[in-house]
């Protein structure tokens, strides 16, 4: 009973300064999706390229923007992880 207490307590305090993500995956990867086809158009718009015209550096951009949100959701997953076990291990007085 009291170490769940504590636990609760050491989460409450790490949400404070690392809060834990609430957006799912999908949603960074339907983020990503839609910035890296973005992307890709207006860049194949700059330069004149038709970028439906070459769809495996479409493809590999948007492989790359998915990756970069992957990472930083799973980053802020990680935070509030470490952040918690400081909690959780500070010295109880």
């Amino acid at each position: 009973m009291k170490d769940q207490r504590r636990r609760r307590a050491a989460r409450k305090v790490a949400q404070v300064y690392a809060p834990r993500p609430e957006s799912s995956l999908a949603m960074y990867a339907a983020i990503g999706i839609v910035l890296g086809g973005l992307s890709v158009l207006l860049f194949g718009q700059f330069y004149g390229i038709d970028p439906l015209a070459h769809p495996v550096e479409g493809l590999t951009f948007i492989v790359l923007v998915l990756a970069g949100a992957t990472g930083l959701w799973l980053l802020r997953k990680r935070r509030h992880t470490r952040a918690h076990r400081a909690e959780y291990n500070k010295d109880v007085r």
